[in-house]
């Protein structure tokens, strides 16, 4: 066999040597690219620890649902506040577990609706409802809810408080408003508020509507001789009088 001749061996260890330059670049690049990648997946993970601690410790009950209504996550804040644990939660229908049954047929067209065309009544919006306890108990809470695209559909986020208290301390103010403080009794300000709402309801029925003034003679005597905590007193035993119901009445 014929030895091959001193310049064919060069090229042929030339190609050699760029071939295995050309695998160890590429072999390089790789490895390189296989540590990006790592990185990226652990501080992916990381964020998502971190983004999960957020949430577990959130001051709000946080909920997540897909498009199909089902719950996918439940942090503590929404174990204190619905009485359901997390793995109780998760897999189930959110309309089944939070949504009082008055209101899920109203909850279930807007959702679908939402999904039709994406506009909603609740959806991407902050909003004032009521939610369903585990033991059945209605309350009211503040409602926030985000929308997330993803390939598979759609991430639903959902943030509640309650706001109980608030609603508590807003009727009482309303009825601090609307009501005399020494006789308990509705104000002027609650006859103006009322007094059209009571003509257009007699309007609608057809029947008639009485107004009736009630004034005390002498009651300035009473404050100019006894003093006006007696007067005072006057008015609260006259506003009993005329509000309390009748001997009649209460055996009815």
């Amino acid at each position: 066999t014929p030895k091959p001749s001193s310049a064919a061996s060069d090229v042929y260890k030339r190609q050699v040597q760029e071939r295995t330059r050309e695998i160890e670049q590429k072999a390089g690049a790789l490895e390189q690219a296989l540590q990006q990648q790592l990185l990226i997946q652990e501080r992916l993970q990381e964020s998502e620890e971190e983004l999960r601690a957020i949430l577990q410790n959130a001051n709000d009950a946080f909920i997540a649902m897909d498009q199909e209504g089902v719950i996918v996550d439940w942090n503590e804040q929404a174990e204190h506040l619905l009485g359901w644990t997390r793995n109780e939660a998760v897999g189930q229908s959110l309309v089944e577990l939070v949504v009082p049954p008055a209101m899920r047929d109203g909850y279930t067209k807007d959702f679908q609706h939402f999904l039709e065309t994406g506009q909603s009544n609740i959806i991407n919006r902050r909003v004032e409802i009521t939610a369903l306890r585990r033991d059945g108990v209605e309350f009211p809470i503040e409602l926030a809810v985000a929308c997330v695209e993803r390939r598979n559909g759609y991430l639903f986020i959902a943030f509640l408080h309650d706001i109980t208290e608030r609603k508590l301390l807003q009727a009482s103010l309303m009825g601090m408003a609307l009501k005399d403080p020494l006789t308990d009794l509705p104000n002027r300000r609650a006859l103006i508020q009322k007094l059209p709402e009571s003509i257009a309801r007699a309007a609608r029925l057809g029947k008639p509507l009485a107004v009736l003034f009630l004034d005390l003679d002498g009651f300035k005597g009473v404050n100019d001789g006894y003093g006006h905590e007696a007067g005072d007193e006057l008015l609260r035993t006259i506003c009993l009088l005329y509000t309390s119901p009748s001997p009649r009445d209460r055996q009815k």
